[in-house]
């Protein structure tokens, strides 16, 4: 990406950029945009700043840190600089949008704090597109789904996936064992066998595996700098289920 500054002027010019601006025409785009986002995702900044606070996520929280050291370091690395300037671009525009979108749909519908802070990460990570060059921005979409990832979805899983499958599972438990004349009483996930209770929890339902598997094959790929294609979801999918 080219710049060039005309310091007669005090302009700053871009190819992809769509209006040429003055420079504190420029500052204060950003800061009415920085300023918007932080006032709409007021409410989520405090419910992650809560998270980080509680024992019960430690894991998450340090798992979390060590992938931005990761990434702080690599940017380090790799001598990459976050311009002070707004530059617009049309990807990041539309990331940001489908952010705030998903934001608003969830917080006026679902009202579920975690996915909200899945639409808020999503709408910085278009922000940040405004502010680092386009071929960095794409490099920069697998440490965000992996942190992602890393937020504490397991009561979720749970209640919106793993329960269902839990009680799938117990009824052909019990019609396969009533089949073959084993004496099976069953009550949601719990089945009493022979005077005997069993509790079908959430690792019996898969979901846990699946989740963990998605993170290690999202690290892989990061590690290995492979590019996201069709072929990429396809082998995800194959690594999953096989």
């Amino acid at each position: 990406m080219s710049i060039e500054h005309n310091h007669s002027i005090g302009t700053t010019l871009s190819k992809d950029q769509l209006v040429s601006k003055p420079l504190f025409v420029n500052y204060c785009y950003s800061i009415i945009l920085i300023t918007l986002v932080i006032t709409l995702f007021s409410s989520t900044f405090v419910w992650i700043g809560k998270q980080l606070l509680s024992a019960h996520n430690v894991f998450h929280i340090i798992i979390s840190l060590i992938l931005c050291l990761i990434v702080v370091k690599s940017v380090i690395d790799n001598k990459i600089k976050l311009s002070s300037l707004f530059f617009f671009r049309k990807r990041p525009l539309f990331v940001l949008s489908v952010g705030c979108l998903g934001y608003l749909i969830n917080e006026h519908f679902i009202s579920i704090n975690i996915f909200s802070a899945v639409w808020v990460m999503i709408a910085a990570y278009g922000l940040l597109g405004f502010y680092i060059q386009p071929a960095v921005w794409t490099k920069v979409l697998l440490p965000l789904v992996l942190l992602i990832l890393l937020l504490p979805f397991e009561g979720y899983l749970d209640i919106y996936l793993g329960f269902p499958l839990r009680l799938l599972s117990v009824e052909w438990v019990e019609s396969l064992m009533s089949g073959v004349g084993i004496d099976v009483a069953a009550d949601k996930a719990v089945m009493m066998v022979e005077n005997k209770y069993s509790l079908v929890d959430l690792s019996c339902s898969g979901l846990k595996g699946l989740w963990a598997g998605t993170i290690f094959y999202v690290l892989l790929t990061w590690i290995d700098n492979k590019a996201i294609t069709w072929r990429w979801f396809i082998l995800l999918v194959i690594f999953l289920f096989i």
